[in-house]
């Protein structure tokens, strides 16, 4: 029995007909000799097959952060549900620069995600009147 499915020929398939996004690698991705990406994995000795995969590097280096630097990634990177995650194990002090980071990459929910947890108007103007009420 004959395949009913129809092969193309590589000459066939144009531009427009791409599945995937292709990415340039950087420099720094692909040179041996280029400046160490990875602060986290510095000394680390991989094999060669790993080195090679940039995108495995860089899910190392995230599993390798602090719960800290983790909160600041996952705002500056927009990714709402692992901030969501980080939130109760997170302090102010922290907020304040995921805050940031978050703003300043033009991630509005994460911005509203971490002012809805950390930055509660009524409680910070509870707050004032109790500190201006002491004697």
């Amino acid at each position: 029995m004959a395949d009913a499915r129809k092969r193309h020929s590589s000459s066939a398939i144009s531009s427009d007909s791409v599945k995937r996004a292709r990415t340039c690698l950087t420099n720094q991705d692909h040179e041996p000799n280029a400046p160490f990406t990875f602060e986290r994995l510095r000394g680390v000795s991989f094999p060669p097959q790993i080195q090679a995969l940039p995108h495995v590097l860089h899910q190392v280096d995230t599993l390798l952060m602090t719960c800290e630097e983790a909160a600041v990634e996952a705002a500056r990177s927009g990714r709402v549900a692992w901030l969501n995650q980080l939130m109760p194990q997170v302090e102010w002090g922290v907020a304040s620069n995921a805050l940031v980071a978050a703003s300043a990459n033009g991630q509005l929910e994460c911005v509203h995600a971490l002012l809805e947890e950390f930055f509660d108007p009524e409680q910070r103007y509870l707050t004032r009147i109790i500190n201006t009420s002491k004697p």
